[in-house]
Order: structure tokens, then sequence, then C-alpha cells
């Protein structure tokens, strides 16, 4: 059961961020990996504006992206999945 209150304080897409759900608490499973896709997704599409803004390097970015980019098929195929 997805409880709304956790959607309004942003609990779902923090405990995505964790990899973790509360025991004592109910996630919709679709919710939770799509929370979990979309705070993948934010990070990917931040990296084009730490590489720019010289906050990155090259060799950097092309690590992370990768990373990101495998960890997003991942949770999708979850998604998907579920």
């Amino acid at each position: 059961m997805l409880l709304s209150k956790d959607v309004v304080s942003g609990e779902i897409h923090s405990n995505a961020v964790k990899g973790s759900v509360p025991r004592e608490k109910s996630v919709d499973q679709s919710a939770f990996l799509k929370a979990k896709a979309d705070k993948v997704q934010a990070m990917l599409d931040n990296l084009d504006e730490s590489l720019l803004s010289g906050k990155i390097s090259e060799e950097t970015y092309n690590e992370l992206k990768n990373k990101y980019q495998e960890r997003l098929r991942q949770v999708r195929s979850e998604l998907n999945a579920a």
C-alpha cells in the first residue's frame, strides 16, 4: 500500500536513494522503483553541468555516466518486471 504522506514528504525518494524500504511500512514496489529510476536519471542529468562547470574531469564524467546508465537500465528492467 502506497502511503500518500510518504510521497509528499519525499520519503520514497529518500528510501530509493538509500536502496531500502522501512520494514514497518508497506510501499508500492512500482512507486519505489519509479522513484529510484527518477533519482538515477536526475544524477545522470546533472553530470553534464558538473563537467561543464569543471567540478569533475572528463574521465570521471565518463565513468559516472556509464555507471548511472547501467543502474538506470537495471532499475527500469526491475520496474518492467514488477
